[in-house]
């Protein structure tokens, strides 16, 4: 350390433009504090205030001048949650930063009155107050803030109708018409004569119904003479009604009688025929006038069943359990236990069966007698002689590879010959 000058209370540490100042405080034990200004170091005082301040508070600048510094304490600081945001309190001693929610952020700053429409003015947020009750927000575009308005002060220009009775146009904003009560028998027309008007409630006329010369007023009696079928008469005073097959008319018009000559009839022969396979063919006895007829099964074949077998709407018929079990999916090729087999199980699912054997200390390859489709799931197996030691399923001497689609190595542990049952299950 190189000290420069001591006079007047000042320590000067350091020369000026050619050793850099520096203080060293060492401690009781071990360890060196160094305090040291910037190569340029600029010009500025360090005042220290007359106390000690409290714990937690730091030191402050007052602009490196002649006011000392002081003693400040610093915002308490709190932690959020995820999604809020930080605010900073200063009603409280000392102030606070702590995580709000947005929404609690408005209501400090802006506003936290219900029904208020928070929108930005021209020089900031701000907020609308509440309408009248039925008022719409409307916006006044560009440039300029939105305003409740009351529905009657909104023109509605233009009304969307069904294109007969209200004109069809289009519309300004959803509009419910509904048509006033009408006088009973009255109808919704145009004018009786003249130019197209506005249509009104009316009764009809006679030049409502075009073609029309019924006299509208009166009873029946006002009509005379011979109405025509056209218009729902018989065009004839004297009409003549043709008797048909086994029909017979009596009297005069209108006084006519409509009779049967032969109201009854006799089945002379009904029998049932069946097709030979399911319903016999040999009839019952015929029914000639009344009775029943009898439908009665045919003979079945031995060791068969009567079904529907082939995967679709069908006739049923005669069907032995092997055709039928293929046709719900199951299908084998079976042995007698101790031999090789397999039986295929609606879903995919397979089980096989089959016999290994070999000598002492030996791996045997074994392949399934048809292969699983995407693995095998697990084997059991067993000596079929139960005093000889159980043999090892394993692919080789290191017993780490798995059985596969198509088979799986057997390893015998044992010093003799083994003879091994096993059955697989897979997909």
């Amino acid at each position: 350390m190189t000290i420069t000058t001591i006079s007047s209370g000042t320590l000067i540490l350091g020369i000026k433009n050619s050793v850099l100042g520096s203080l060293l405080l060492n401690g009781s034990s071990s360890g060196i504090i160094s305090i040291k200004p910037q190569a340029a170091a600029g010009t500025y005082n360090f005042n220290l205030p007359t106390t000690a301040g409290t714990a937690g508070q730091v030191l402050t600048s007052q602009g490196g001048d002649s006011t000392a510094m002081t003693w400040t304490t610093t915002p308490t600081i709190h932690p959020g949650i995820t999604g809020q945001v930080a605010y900073y309190s200063s009603s409280s001693t000392p102030a606070t930063i702590s995580g709000e929610s947005l929404s609690n952020l408005i209501d400090a700053s802006i506003d936290n009155t219900q029904g208020d429409i928070l929108y930005r003015g021209a020089s900031g947020w701000t907020f609308l107050s509440p309408g009248s009750n039925g008022n719409v927000l409307r916006t006044n575009g560009p440039g300029a803030d939105p305003t409740w308005e009351s529905l009657s002060g909104v023109s509605v220009t233009s009304l969307t109708g069904d294109g007969v009775i209200i004109a069809n146009t289009d519309s300004f904003g959803a509009v419910t018409i509904s048509l006033e009560d009408a006088t009973a028998n009255f109808v919704l027309a145009g004018p009786t004569s003249g130019s197209p008007a506005t249509p009104t409630y009316r009764s009809l006329v006679s030049a409502d119904i075009p073609d029309n010369a019924a006299n509208t007023t009166g009873t029946s009696s006002n009509v005379t003479g011979i109405i025509s079928i056209l218009n729902g008469g018989t065009g004839t005073t004297t009409p003549a009604l043709v008797a048909g097959s086994n029909v017979t008319i009596t009297g005069t018009w209108p006084n006519q009688t409509i009779s049967s000559s032969n109201p009854g009839g006799t089945v002379t022969s009904t029998t049932f025929t069946g097709d030979g396979t399911i319903l016999s063919s040999t009839p019952s006895s015929a029914v000639t006038s009344s009775g029943t007829l009898t439908a009665v099964l045919a003979n079945a074949p031995a060791e068969t069943v009567l079904a529907n077998a082939t995967n679709a709407s069908a006739t049923p018929t005669y069907v032995t359990m092997s055709t039928l079990m293929s046709s719900l999916g199951f299908s084998n090729s079976l042995g007698a236990l101790g031999s090789s087999g397999y039986q295929k199980i609606p879903g995919g699912l397979i089980v096989q069966w089959g016999t290994v054997s070999n000598s002492g200390n030996t791996s045997t390859a074994v392949t399934y007698p048809t292969p699983f489709t995407t693995n095998t799931i697990g084997i059991i197996y067993g000596n079929i002689v139960s005093t000889l030691a159980v043999g090892d399923l394993s692919s080789g001497t290191d017993n780490t590879t798995p059985p596969t689609t198509t088979g799986f190595s057997w390893y015998n542990a044992t010093s003799g010959t083994l003879e091994a049952f096993w059955i697989a299950i897979g997909i």
